[in-house]
């Protein structure tokens, strides 16, 4: 029987937004519709409490009629070779051992054994804020997107995917990718079934092959875009979880002394000594694209705090920014899909096994970490360099004790700003 870690569940996240609502409930670890195809947060446990399986242990699986539960074509007999082809590679694409909802059974589901591919639905809640689809991506590809945005990046109006010249180019096992419940003939609006890097798009001219790729923000870019008119969160992201603060990822763009911080990206007085010489500059901020970052306080090096840089004859000042309230019980959430600024202190990986301390490890990148580690050696889940799959820690094994790295099960901050 599998042991329970409650740490890997969100429903460790027993904490209350500002309206009351539980933060299992809030946008992304629940579901915004009944079947949850649009899900992507970070449950892995069933309904009955087991431990999903990874999704890519699972091999030679075919998918029977219960997980066409509402197959947007003619009533089959069979499943559709095309589909039971496309399984494997859908299975593969799958992150880590979460909940999902491929193909269209009736909830997001799980396999809970590898040998005979058993497999139960998992209990991901309805999201009580928003109550409408979200106008942001948490994924670079975007597939989760089930947002009402309807014209492409230039302006061009989106063609229905149902009409002629659209429902041509379209294959069966792409209809099974789309992140909503059905698809009338008026749906038109920006996806990604296809799984484009890019980002969600449209076809933007009837009658033509002419693709046009949608500007659908990240979720906490959203954050920023509220945050700077006026809509500041309370707590976390607007306040340092370290003293060293390189997990911040606020909106202040002020330095202590009231002089306004210069755009990151226009790199104003080059890549200063403080910068690692053998790290990009880019690769010193997070998501490697300090564009992103405006010019908000960060600490893409290691001073003591937040800084930005700023007009001569200074060049540089640091940021008053407040240690959060809980700064003693640090915030087990991530901000991101790779939590890049997790600062908190989970030491157990999502299967149970152990963190070893970062000094005994060969993988040590200083500049990366969310803590100061010269001053403080810890074992907790980090994600050094952007890694996809998340916060992370080396674990022991009997080849080598150093090297293995294992996945840590961070869930999500609630997404309160997005009601």
């Amino acid at each position: 029987m599998d042991k329970l870690f409650p740490h890997s569940s969100p429903r460790s996240l027993n904490t209350l937004t500002a309206d009351g609502v539980e933060a299992f409930h809030v946008y992304p670890e629940c579901r915004m519709t009944a079947t949850g195809k649009e899900y992507r947060g970070t449950q892995s446990r069933t309904e009955t409490g087991k431990l999903c399986k990874a999704w890519n242990e699972i091999s030679g699986w075919k998918p029977t009629l219960s997980f066409l539960h509402q197959l947007p074509y003619v009533e089959r007999l069979n499943v559709p070779k095309e589909i039971a082809e496309a399984a494997t590679s859908w299975i593969a694409a799958q992150e880590r051992n979460y909940c999902r909802n491929i193909l269209f059974a009736e909830r997001p589901w799980c396999f809970v054994s590898t040998v005979d591919f058993r497999w139960e639905y998992c209990d991901v809640p309805m999201c009580h804020l928003p109550q409408e689809p979200v106008e942001c991506k948490l994924t670079k590809g975007g597939q989760e997107y089930a947002g009402l945005k309807n014209e492409d990046a230039n302006g061009f109006k989106c063609q229905p995917w149902l009409s002629k010249a659209s429902n041509t180019k379209s294959s069966l096992p792409e209809w099974m990718t789309y992140p909503d419940e059905t698809i009338d003939s008026s749906h038109n609006f920006c996806r990604n079934p296809t799984g484009e890097l890019g980002g969600p798009w449209c076809y933007n001219d009837e009658g033509s092959d002419r693709r046009g790729l949608c500007e659908v923000p990240f979720c906490f870019e959203v954050y920023l875009r509220s945050a700077i008119d006026g809509k500041v969160a309370e707590g976390y992201p607007e306040c340092l979880l370290t003293l060293m603060g390189r997990e911040y990822a606020g909106t202040e763009r002020k330095t202590e002394t009231g002089k306004t911080c210069l755009q990151w990206d226009k790199q104003p007085h080059g890549k200063t000594k403080d910068f690692k010489i053998a790290m990009s500059y880019e690769d010193h901020f997070r998501f490697g694209n300090p564009s992103l970052h405006e010019n908000f306080c960060r600490n893409p090096t290691l001073k003591e705090r937040p800084w930005c840089f700023v007009e001569p004859p200074d060049f540089w000042e640091f940021c008053d920014i407040p240690l959060c309230p809980n700064f003693t019980n640090r915030t087990e959430c991530k901000w991101t899909k790779e939590g890049e600024e997790y600062a908190g202190s989970r030491n157990v990986t999502a299967t149970g096994r152990p963190c070893l301390h970062w000094e005994e490890s060969a993988k040590m990148h200083w500049m990366s970490f969310p803590k100061g580690m010269r001053r403080e050696n810890h074992n907790f889940c980090r994600n050094m360099e952007g890694d996809s799959g998340g916060p992370h820690c080396i674990v022991e094994t009997v080849d080598d004790p150093f090297l293995d790295i294992e996945y840590c099960d961070v869930p999500f901050c609630p997404f309160h700003y997005l009601q």
